[in-house]
């Protein structure tokens, strides 16, 4: 999902970043103005410009701000991102396929010996160290190992 990607995280930061300080600027110009214009000074300088920038910057990077908190709480919530590849090499799948959620694109490589069956409780405990993560699970006489993979 887009909330999740990093180019998305560093434009946010980045652009949030710059505006602030841009927004930083523009108040110190507006406070500058305002000074000059109480002290009495001869410059005549227009509010208009700084405050404006100071103004419309600020309610940006805002804006910026909240959409990165936003999106730091979808990601920390749990939901998931989307569909997720899970590759299972076992001589009988058992009934794990009815264990993962629906986003979860189940793909199972059937042994040729019949080493590796999955169990009840085994395809519980599979459907829990997997979560939401695309995965290849190796099922042997031995137990289960997991591991992660990079693309779906």
């Amino acid at each position: 999902m887009e909330a999740l990607a990093w180019p998305r995280r560093l434009y946010l930061i980045g652009m949030g970043a710059v505006l602030g300080i841009t927004a930083a600027v523009g108040l110190i110009f507006t406070l500058v103005v305002i000074v000059q214009r109480i002290v009495g000074s001869d410059d005549n300088s227009s509010l208009l410009l700084p405050a404006s920038i100071f103004v419309i910057t600020a309610a940006v990077a805002w804006y910026l701000i909240v959409l990165y908190q936003r999106d730091q709480e979808f990601s920390e919530s749990g939901v998931s991102a989307g569909p997720f590849k899970v590759t299972i090499v076992t001589s009988h799948p058992g009934p794990i396929s009815t264990l993962f959620p629906d986003n979860a694109r189940l793909e199972v490589i059937y042994r040729a010996d019949d080493s590796g069956a999955i169990s009840d409780e085994m395809a519980e405990s599979i459907v829990e160290e997997v979560g939401d993560e695309a995965s290849v699970v190796w099922v042997d006489d031995d137990g289960y190992r997991i591991t992660r993979t990079r693309i779906d």
